[in-house]
């Protein structure tokens, strides 16, 4: 403060501060988040098979002049929704229901947005047996360690 001046504006350093990786940043989902991520989306993702089965089953009985689909059928029509769901909302937006209930998003290892690429490694890696308890553990889960991927905190 300038002695001769009261109303003169307080000086300022203008140098630059530390600079901070955007992964140091980043703020991991919690193991309680990822878990309810997963809830959340396996009922997202049965609704969303549950439309896709029924709109499919419709034009099959339709076209074969009224034969119902078979078991392997409504699998084949469940693991495609369950691609479709993972692929279209993590690639829109990089959040699922889930992670829209948690407030949490996927986003590459560095912070950016994750790739097209990335999400489809991430959707298919989850066909791994025991993939969804993978994130139990100290580091990323299985189909984020596989697709470079993390899921983390925005509020």
């Amino acid at each position: 403060m300038d002695p001769l001046n009261p109303y003169a504006p307080p000086a300022a350093s203008v140098e630059p501060g530390p600079t901070v990786s955007a992964s140091a940043e980043m703020r991991l989902a919690s193991s309680a988040q990822r878990f309810l991520n997963l809830l959340v989306d396996y009922v997202g993702v049965i609704a969303f098979a549950a439309v896709a089965g029924g709109v499919f089953a419709f034009a099959r009985i339709l076209l074969s002049g009224g034969v119902p689909p078979g078991t392997g059928t409504n699998q084949l029509v469940g693991m495609i929704a369950m691609i479709a769901y993972y692929v279209l909302f993590e690639t829109l937006g990089g959040r699922t229901l889930g992670k829209l209930v948690t407030g949490t998003k996927v986003v590459s290892a560095d912070g950016r947005p994750a790739s097209f690429s990335q999400i489809v490694g991430r959707t298919f890696a989850r066909f791994i047996p025991f993939d969804a308890f993978t994130f139990f553990g100290s580091t990323p889960g299985w189909h984020d360690s596989l697709s470079k991927t993390r899921v983390i905190r925005v509020r």
